[in-house]
């Protein structure tokens, strides 16, 4: 990842990521109660913003996390994918509010193994998979005022 933040009460604000093709996400959260706030994320080779982490071994808790008006384009995978690999997650209670996720070559908005999650405005347009979704092994999360 550009720009990895695993401590908790943490906040990234006001910052434009450019991912310049590596093989990693532009900002991937894992600790608690993180904020982003007015940060943007292009060009990744997988995700644009990435909360949770894929090593089934990795200890954390990326629990009540808060993003606001995130934008997210030209990233190879999702514009925002939120993604716990261990059985039990540790990614819930996260509240997104206003996110513009285009030209992904995923989803604008995947929610995978995550529960109790908030979406609020969200404008997914022009991803090459759906623009949110909400998988199987999402549970209880609300999205109001979104496409």
């Amino acid at each position: 990842m550009v720009v990895l933040i695993s401590g908790e009460d943490a906040e990234l604000r006001d910052l434009n990521v450019d991912g310049n093709n590596l093989a990693v996400d532009c900002v991937q959260f894992t600790g608690s109660r993180i904020r982003l706030r007015n940060v943007s994320a292009h060009r990744s080779a997988r995700d644009g913003f990435r909360e949770g982490d894929d090593n089934v071994a990795a200890v954390y808790n990326a629990n009540v996390w808060e993003a606001q008006n995130l934008y997210a384009s030209n990233n190879a995978r999702h514009g925002l994918y939120v993604h716990d690999a261990k059985p039990a997650t540790d990614n819930q209670g996260g509240m997104l509010l206003g996110m513009d996720a285009r030209n992904n070559g995923g989803d604008g908005i995947c929610m995978g193994t995550s529960a109790n999650d908030t979406i609020i405005g969200a404008v997914c347009q022009g991803n090459s998979g759906y623009n949110i979704r909400l998988s199987s092994d999402s549970r209880a999360h609300t999205v109001i005022k979104s496409y």
